[in-house]
């Protein structure tokens, strides 16, 4: 079941978050591909991550910003937290279908949010045929192992959103 909510932080908090992860406050570090490292080495195939938490151990002072989503989100086992930018394309580019932890949790149950920073025409469609537009303040909740792909955006400088893995 894929099931999207808007508005699901408090307008200060959001605003507060929004302020963080969308500017440079944040240090961005540079991947080379967007989902597999084997995907094709094109201009475009790039992102830019900064990971808070991830095999069991906050990594920077981000992780303590993202906690208020753990409760709303009902999260008992973090599995990784992980904030994605994705620069301007003169066209949406599409990126690969996937499923976020499959290559370590193999076909176990988990669950993937993700929370979306900022308004843009980019999206996130499902192997379904789903999409979920990227709406500011909006989440989208779905069983992680449910293949999904991000897009880049074209009415934005970029797209940022927040992605947590967990049980």
């Amino acid at each position: 079941m894929i099931e999207f909510s808007d508005d699901f932080l408090d307008p200060k908090l959001f605003a507060d978050l929004e302020r963080r992860f969308c500017s440079d406050y944040v240090e961005w570090h540079y991947n080379q591909f967007v989902v597999f490292d084997d995907e094709e080495d094109s201009l475009d195939n790039f992102q830019f991550t900064c990971t808070a938490y991830r095999d069991g151990t906050p990594l920077n002072e981000h992780y303590n910003a993202i906690l208020p989503f753990f409760d709303k989100l009902d999260v008992k086992i973090p599995l990784r937290v992980k904030i994605n930018l994705q620069t301007v394309t003169p066209e949406i580019i599409k990126r690969t279908f996937h499923s976020d932890m499959a290559g370590i949790l193999g076909n176990n149950p988990y669950k993937t949010a993700i929370f979306y920073f900022n308004t843009n025409n980019g999206y996130t469609e499902f192997e379904t045929g789903e999409i979920v537009e990227s709406v500011a303040n909006r989440v989208v909740i779905f069983d992680g192992r449910i293949k999904h792909r991000g897009t880049t955006c074209t009415d934005q400088k970029t797209r940022v959103v927040l992605n947590i893995n967990y049980i």
